[in-house]
């Protein structure tokens, strides 16, 4: 059956909703405790974040894979797609959020997505810029930046963590844009169950591979009280499982810059939750970007009802 525009922008507002949630769950494991040591290292929580996705998806993934087997280029690409939207993104993510804190690194991150993969799909031809795309590119930039203004001296930076938490963040955006480039190519003829888990799973893999080289990182983990358990879960099932899969799902009639442009939208979520549960602060400025951000994926909408 053809997937309706309608069932299509549904899905996307929900993977933006709860991943824009993420940034401060992800915050409240990596930030550090009164002993100046976080809860769980970026690289751990990643390994196990996806570790938990790939397993429930193993099963209704398998019986996919029976229905419609994949070719050997096919399978390389899933697996480059995993290290691309999974492994290092999510790694240089979490390292930024450890180094900032959750409305910094959901502003940077989501600024720049539009941007990257705008640009992107100009250079590889797959879509066309607008005068309304300007526009709303325009306004989400500057609502991007009145959100960045707020938060001057929002964090009490030590030695290089700007430094250091700005560049994984960057970088973490450029990741972005290359797998919703990527996966809009391949969600035309494979399932999205199947690009899910494939390119989910893969990227496990190799964030477990990793963390073998500091073994003592999982150390932590066991003594997880029940609260940072359930924020993991969050990660693990909500944002990875069921987001990943309505994302993919969108990019099946929505183009990847029109779905990057509504991610726009994620900071506000991240920052209103920041400010509620971690203490982060909440101020006009926040709001006027906000208001910004919000017109910016409404020009948006209305060019894809046009």
């Amino acid at each position: 059956m053809k997937t309706s525009p309608r069932a299509a922008y549904a899905a996307l507002w929900v993977a933006t909703l709860v991943w824009g949630a993420s940034f401060p769950v992800a915050r409240y494991l990596l930030q550090p405790g009164a002993d100046g040591q976080a809860a769980i290292s970026p690289l751990v929580l990643a390994a196990l974040r996806f570790s938990i996705a790939s397993v429930l998806l193993l099963t209704p993934a398998a019986r996919a894979l029976r229905r419609a087997p994949l070719g050997r280029a096919e399978w390389w690409y899933l697996v480059l797609l995993g290290q691309v939207g999974v492994s290092v993104y999510f790694w240089l993510q979490y390292v930024g959020v450890q180094k900032t804190n959750a409305g910094i690194s959901s502003i940077v991150i989501l600024g720049l997505i539009p941007v990257f993969t705008a640009v992107a799909a100009w250079l590889m031809r797959y879509e066309r810029f607008s005068w309304l795309q300007v526009a709303a590119l325009a306004i989400g930039i500057g609502g991007v930046w009145v959100l960045g203004q707020s938060q001057n001296g929002a964090v009490a930076w030590r030695g290089n963590d700007l430094t250091i938490g700005l560049v994984a963040l960057v970088a973490n955006a450029a990741c972005f844009a290359i797998y919703a480039l990527l996966a809009r190519r391949l969600v035309q003829r494979v399932s999205t169950l199947t690009v899910t888990a494939v390119s989910m799973t893969s990227g496990a893999v190799v964030l477990l591979l990793a963390t073998l080289v500091n073994p003592g990182a999982w150390n932590a983990v066991p003594h997880l009280h029940a609260g940072e358990w359930l924020a993991v879960l969050y990660l693990a099932l909500v944002c990875s499982v069921a987001a990943y899969y309505l994302f993919n799902f969108a990019l099946t009639v929505i183009p990847a810059s029109r779905a990057a442009f509504l991610a726009l939208f994620e900071p506000v979520v991240a920052v209103a939750l920041g400010s509620a549960f971690l203490g982060e602060r909440l101020t006009l400025l926040m709001l006027a970007g906000a208001a910004l951000i919000a017109l910016s994926v409404a020009l948006v909408l209305r060019r894809g009802r046009a």
